[in-house]
């Protein structure tokens, strides 16, 4: 029984690994490649470092750290092309800022500052706006 590699055809990741006594047929989203146990080792270690980051494997990946599948996929052929992983991270959420600690010090900041230019900036009424002027000065 032999191991196969499932590749989404598409975005060249790597789907899962198979068993199976014939070969799989391809299809138009799915290449099938046979992998060795010195492959399926290689895969296992980027697999597992993948999962850390959330992210699958690229067939580009695993051909880059196993020269034997490089040569078996690309049948000998030389190229000059390069690996480059490019991955796309979340977006940090922006700190929390209180609202009543930036307005204090946006108060000590311009001390000349009245009660309608504070209400203006934070969007408070002007009776709010007193009692922050009078609570921090």
């Amino acid at each position: 029984m032999s191991n196969y590699i499932v590749v989404h055809k598409p975005t060249q990741l790597i789907l899962k690994v198979i068993a199976s006594s014939t070969p799989p047929t391809p299809d138009k989203n799915n290449s099938f490649h046979e992998a060795s146990i010195v492959v399926l080792n290689h895969y296992y270690k980027l697999h597992k470092k993948a999962l850390v980051k959330g992210v699958q494997v690229s067939i580009g990946e695993l051909m880059h750290s196993c020269p034997s599948f490089h040569d078996q996929v690309s049948k000998g052929k030389q190229s000059k092309v390069q690996l480059v992983t490019a991955r796309i991270r979340n977006e940090l959420a922006p700190a929390s800022v209180d609202r009543e600690s930036s307005i204090q010090h946006w108060v000590n900041s311009n001390p000349d500052a009245n009660y309608h230019d504070l209400s203006d900036k934070f969007l408070t009424g002007t009776l709010v706006a007193k009692a922050y002027l009078n609570k921090y000065r």
